[in-house]
């Protein structure tokens, strides 16, 4: 697919600062799914969409711990596979969470 790309195109398509435009929103996004796959934000959302607003709302509904209780980032480990400038700005991220890093360039 390349192959048909002048090479040039190619360069003046990406050279512009994809390390001021593409790092912290990247970084930022990793840590995201980090959250998403730890507190299961959807799953957890339609439970409490459905309890505020179901039929048999509140009576229904479980228990207000039972819909907050989760597991945290904190003490989890992140593994960052490439410590380049968003690999670091991932693991700041991480770092801040409390959570252990193991980074490979």
């Amino acid at each position: 697919l390349l192959d048909s790309v002048p090479a040039q195109a190619t360069v003046a398509k990406y050279d512009v600062a994809w390390k001021q435009y593409g790092v912290e929103p990247i970084a930022e996004f990793v840590i995201a799914a980090a959250f998403q796959w730890t507190y299961r934000l959807s799953l957890t959302s339609r439970r409490f969409t459905s309890c505020a607003f179901g039929t048999g709302a509140p009576s229904e509904c479980p228990s207000d711990s039972s819909l907050t209780a989760h597991p945290t980032l904190m003490n989890k480990t992140m593994g960052v596979l490439g410590y380049g400038s968003i690999g670091q700005a991932v693991a700041k991220r991480a770092s801040a969470l409390g959570m252990k890093i193991l980074a490979t360039r």
